[in-house]
């Protein structure tokens, strides 16, 4: 400004990763209770509408968001318990 400039101004952004990955190992405890914290952070996520993913043995659903996405995470999770009750 000094030198007859206009003002300069210098913006930052956040590199944060705005994806987050719910992984059935990272949950201690019974399975059922595992199955139930991934189905609430699943629905938590969704309504922020955060980027999310899914880990469980045999299945990995990459990061997203919406309606379909939701719909196919709680149905693997709903699956994944079924098969382990038979």
């Amino acid at each position: 400004y000094a030198r007859g400039q206009d003002l300069q101004l210098k913006q930052y952004t956040s590199y944060r990763q705005k994806q987050c990955w719910l992984d059935l190992d990272a949950f201690d405890g019974p399975l059922e209770k595992r199955l139930g914290n991934l189905c609430y952070w699943a629905l938590k996520l969704e309504r922020k509408k955060q980027e999310y993913g899914l880990r469980v043995p045999g299945v990995e659903i990459l990061p997203a968001v919406g309606a379909a996405h939701q719909a196919l995470v709680l149905k693997t999770i709903a699956l994944f318990k079924a098969e382990v009750e038979q």
